[in-house]
């Protein structure tokens, strides 16, 4: 029984062999029977579908069948096994499969599917699905906002995880930039580092004065020292300038982050507005630490 309705949730399409004789204490997937001769096909069909009638008139809405299915449920009567009508009918299905849209974009998403709809199946939970894979990815990604804000990854012990699309398995861009982008006054071609894995974030004060010299050493060594300038004033602009630049950039990463997966999901889901605005605080922390660093 636990194997038919696991295949029914992942499948496009599921094949059944059954006994019509069905009531609410026999379920249909646990007796079968012999192929039907084509005289009897248009009454086991009627008989077939007056037991289905029967369930849900009874279970209403309660039963697997209406939850799991929908609509997508049909029954037809098999010719003999071994009939060249047997083969001939399985061009119906291919029919029907060709205009099916793809259930799944990729293996990642099929495995991640395939265990939250055996541990649903496990408790027999009927509840929806699409709304325990919403709450499953927010609590992921708010598990991971505070790595995420302060290094611009996903994982930093051991193995460093870049921040990644979880659907596609797709790392988000980290888009290289250049100085003379980022400064008006600065004319060498200089490309500036990566954002994953720069350590922009802590709630230490101590921390936050570390960040602000391990910055501004990278500063002075790839644009410009201060000693050897000659306006103060314009150095710390620009000094300035880099680090807004740093944090735009961190912000912004960690945004499409979020928006990226989170995008296949309804946007005024409370999930997904409650993680955003969990994010954005998260952001606020880090945009307060630099107006108080720089």
């Amino acid at each position: 029984m636990f194997l038919a309705l696991f295949n029914t949730v992942v499948s496009n399409l599921i094949l059944f062999k059954n006994q019509f004789a069905i009531n609410r204490d026999i379920s249909m997937f646990q007796k079968f029977q012999d192929d039907v001769p084509k005289l009897d096909r248009d009454y086991i069909t009627r008989e077939f579908q007056s037991k289905i009638d029967q369930l849900f008139s009874e279970e209403v809405e309660d039963n697997f069948i209406t939850r799991m299915c929908g609509n997508g449920l049909d029954i037809i009567s098999w010719p003999v096994l071994g009939d060249i009508a047997w083969f001939k009918k399985l061009s119906i299905f291919k029919t029907k499969l060709d205009k099916l849209e793809t259930k799944y974009e990729n293996a990642r998403a099929f495995l991640q599917n395939t265990k939250v709809i055996m541990a649903k199946l496990k408790i027999c939970d009927w509840g929806s699905l699409d709304e325990n894979f919403i709450q499953i990815r927010v609590a992921t990604l708010k598990r991971l906002f505070p790595i995420a804000v302060s290094y611009g990854i996903e994982q930093k012990d051991y193995i460093i995880e870049h921040l990644m699309n979880h659907d596609s398995g797709k790392p988000i861009d980290d888009p290289i930039i250049n100085l003379c982008d980022v400064l008006n006054n600065f004319e060498k071609s200089t490309k500036l580092l990566p954002d994953s894995n720069i350590w922009l974030y802590d709630n230490k004060y101590e921390t936050c004065i570390q960040l602000s010299n391990i910055l501004r050493n990278y500063f002075e060594e790839i644009v410009q020292p201060r000693r050897e300038s000659s306006n103060d004033n314009e150095w710390f602009s620009s000094l300035d300038r880099f680090f807004k630049n740093i944090i735009a950039r961190r912000t912004l990463r960690v945004q499409n982050w979020y928006m990226q997966n989170t995008a296949k999901f309804p946007q005024d889901n409370s999930n997904v507005v409650n993680g955003k605005y969990e994010m954005e605080q998260e952001i606020s922390k880090l945009s307060l630490l630099w107006t108080l660093c720089g």
